[in-house]
């Protein structure tokens, strides 16, 4: 029992730093996407796309 414990508390340790990377690259991911389609809306006329439907919690900005 105590050696499944000792496994379960190690695999959860490794757990979580992959957890808060992948968060912060979908987060990345999602604001690279955000700012391409403000450069392509804006190229072809079109509305700007709202920021929350990306999962973004605030606007990034974009360099153009």
């Amino acid at each position: 029992m105590r050696t499944l414990y000792l496994t379960a508390l190690g695999f959860s340790l490794l757990i979580q730093p992959v957890y808060l990377s992948l968060a912060w690259l979908s987060s990345t991911i999602a604001e690279y996407n955000y700012c391409y389609d403000v450069v392509m809306s804006a190229k072809y006329n079109l509305p700007k796309p709202d920021f929350t439907e990306y999962g973004l919690k605030s606007e990034p900005e974009c360099k153009q």
